[in-house]
């Protein structure tokens, strides 16, 4: 879970999972680029007729696939649409929810009460890597649901908090969407910010990191590579969005440009399935790993701080007040 550089957020090698010709093609659809109308996505229609796809489908969360979003050796991200309004649905390819190369620094201090799950998981057999799927997969939805009620700046998860009902979801991790179906929210990776917009963005960050360690929590690959800018006109229903001919998108897109260049935004924190506790031994290395992580991610937005600084602001912070939690109603 290091530092990807420039990959893509979902894109994480398998250097010890040989999938050979049992892989699965890759849906061939067009990506949501910057704030193209809808009309010019491409449906994923073998996505819709995936049996993963269609069993959401038939439990009620997603109504319709709206696009791919972007796509990994690990997951593909679907734009898509519910009772619930917009949704992203992270979809784990089958035995390749993780790179499992170096997964067990996260895993340690976990209970394994089934003596022969352990040896399933650790000599990597088909039954043992389904397991780990599962398990990251499981973990991703209980990592969110805590987070989310407790008041911090992470998607709203749309399945659970029962694990009876986000099991049945599995291999496919559904989530609000950040931002809107045709201008999903962009990687702080990505993001061209302002230097207000990126004294912001830091200090956001800071407190995200603070507010995971308040809990007992460390994110294990916090960097702006998995931090999201939601500009705060994203909040809008898509929905509103006027229908405008090909020249009005044009002049709309132009003027939208010079007003958001310098709208706040809101860091939204993602990807969980590694988080881990105090109980893991390698959790002060894990604390100290994210702090060079955040700082160094964030030079590019001409943030210039060293990790062990990071590390000692956000120590501090974690002892000042908690987010206010969520009310979640029934």
């Amino acid at each position: 879970m290091s530092q990807r550089g420039g990959q893509d957020w979902l894109d994480t090698e398998l250097n010890d999972l040989d999938t050979g010709p049992e892989r699965k093609e890759k849906h061939k659809v067009k990506k949501p680029l910057g704030r193209r109308k809808l009309a010019t996505l491409k449906k994923d229609s073998e996505g819709e007729a995936d049996e993963i796809i269609k069993r959401l489908t038939d439990l009620g969360h997603i109504t319709e696939i709206v696009a791919e979003l972007k796509s990994g050796k690990e997951a593909t991200a679907y734009v898509a649409r519910g009772p619930r309004g917009s949704i992203l649905v992270k979809l784990y390819r089958e035995l390749e929810a993780r790179s499992f190369k170096n997964d067990a620094i996260y895993r340690e201090g976990q209970t394994i009460l089934d003596e022969r799950a352990r040896k399933a998981m650790q000599s990597r057999s088909l039954k043992g890597l389904a397991m780990l799927q599962m398990g990251w997969v499981t973990a991703e939805y209980a990592h969110l649901w805590k987070l989310w009620n407790a008041g911090l700046s992470v998607p709203e998860p749309l399945v659970g908090p029962s694990p009876f009902d986000y099991e049945k979801t599995t291999p496919a991790v559904l989530m609000r969407l950040i931002g809107t179906e045709d201008a999903p929210a962009p990687r702080l990776s990505d993001a061209v910010l302002t230097p207000t917009q990126a004294r912001s963005a830091w200090e956001q960050s800071l407190n995200g990191m603070a507010h995971l360690l308040r809990l007992g929590y460390v994110h294990g690959d916090y960097s702006t590579y998995n931090l999201l800018w939601q500009l705060d006109s994203q909040h809008a229903d898509s929905e509103l969005q006027a229908e405008e001919d090909e020249n009005d998108m044009q002049h709309t897109d132009m003027t939208n440009t010079k007003i958001q260049n310098e709208e706040e935004g809101t860091v939204v924190i993602i990807d969980f399935p590694q988080l881990t506790t105090r109980q893991n031994p390698n959790f002060a290395q894990l604390l100290r790993r994210d702090a060079d992580s955040l700082s160094m991610s964030f030079r590019r937005h001409g943030i210039q701080t060293s990790g062990e600084a990071t590390l000692k602001e956000v120590q501090k912070r974690a002892l000042g007040p908690a987010p206010t939690p969520r009310l979640v109603l029934p």
